[in-house]
């Protein structure tokens, strides 16, 4: 197949969009790849960069006309759009009868309820967007539910969740802990509305007082100034850091992984927990369904007390150790073999 990607975000869908593209080149497919033009990867690949931002900009009409000009020049039997700009980029591709289109939002941009006017206006662009699309696949049962009861899509939907499992993956962080003093808590993501970082402090603010623990905040955003002054005001400074690192060493560092995003797509973050056996306390969003069985590798929660609960039983050394023994067990059923093949057989399926 000649196949087209469009990677309209960096992040979460820039991992998701190399990991096919390297996997489809693997199994002899022709790939070539539209990517922002601050996008930096070594793919093996044509690449088209264009200038892809987040919020709506005169360049999108723009962006569109060169996609457009692209696939009229280059015959490609699939074009699949990531995020809400990948799609609205092959919107008028339904022309092409041969080229057949697929859409996956990571995330539809109409989780962020904020603004009648604005959520209105952007569910009719994504039931337009999904309307010219030959496929609509999404990566969790959490963007499923949002995709059928709000945006009312009656069309065919597949859901493929989201794998970083290979065969030749070594787990790491599988050292029993010694929690006799202190626990540590983890936050990873951008400082921003939807990873909501400040339930993350409020949480750990309402612990008991006897509860010891260090929690480390990995990423940055437009709230990281008003996060650390939080921290200050509630007199939490010996207890939450605010640090660089990668992922790696990050996860060396903690024993959880805490979550408390409003809305996810399928994060990675879960992935990348599993693999390095940290288990998860999260919210109910997209992807926690997938990888959390509550109780057996970590804990869903609606409520701070819930969480507060999780954590406090994990400080339990027994309890912490099997739930990290048992994230092994649950990221070896998402293997990338099995997303991969599953995205190929959608795609001939539409053909």
């Amino acid at each position: 197949m000649k196949i087209l990607l469009i990677m309209g975000a960096l992040g979460g869908v820039q991992r998701h969009v190399e990991i096919l593209a390297e996997e489809f080149l693997m199994r002899g497919h022709s790939v070539s790849l539209v990517a922002p033009r601050q996008y930096s990867g070594n793919l093996n690949i044509p690449i088209v960069r264009l200038n892809i931002t987040h919020n709506l900009s005169h360049f999108d009409i723009i962006n569109m006309i060169k996609v457009f000009i692209l696939v009229y020049k280059n015959k490609y039997d699939i074009v699949h759009g990531h995020s809400s700009k990948g799609g609205a980029y092959i919107a008028f591709l339904m022309f092409f009868k041969k080229t057949k289109t697929v859409f996956s939002p990571h995330a539809f941009y109409t989780f962020d309820s904020r603004g009648r006017f604005k959520v209105k206006f952007f569910q009719i662009i994504e039931k337009l967007i999904v309307k010219c699309s030959n496929l609509l696949l999404l990566s969790s049962n959490h963007e499923l539910r949002h995709a059928r009861n709000f945006l009312k899509i009656n069309q065919k939907i597949i859901t493929i969740p989201n794998c970083l499992y290979r065969a030749d993956n070594s787990f790491k962080n599988l050292n029993k802990s010694d929690l006799k003093k202190t626990l540590k808590i983890g936050f990873c993501g951008r400082l921003c509305y939807q990873k909501n970082p400040l339930r993350f402090i409020n949480i750990l603010n309402s612990l008991p007082n006897n509860f010891s623990y260090k929690a480390f905040i990995l990423g940055t955003g437009e709230y990281l100034s008003e996060l650390q002054t939080h921290v200050k005001k509630l007199g939490l400074e010996n207890n939450v850091f605010f640090i660089k690192s990668n992922l790696a060493n990050f996860f060396s560092t903690i024993d959880i992984l805490l979550i408390t995003s409003r809305y996810e797509g399928n994060a990675y973050l879960y992935q990348d927990s599993l693999i390095n056996s940290t288990p998860i306390i999260s919210t109910n969003v997209g992807g926690s369904d997938f990888y959390i069985e509550n109780g057996y590798n970590g804990f869903i929660f609606s409520t701070n007390s819930q969480a507060i609960q999780a954590l406090i039983s994990i400080k339990n050394n027994r309890l912490l150790n099997v739930l990290k023994r048992n994230c092994r067990n649950i990221q070896k059923k998402y293997k990338v073999s099995d997303m991969v093949e599953n995205h190929l057989s959608s795609y001939i399926d539409i053909l």
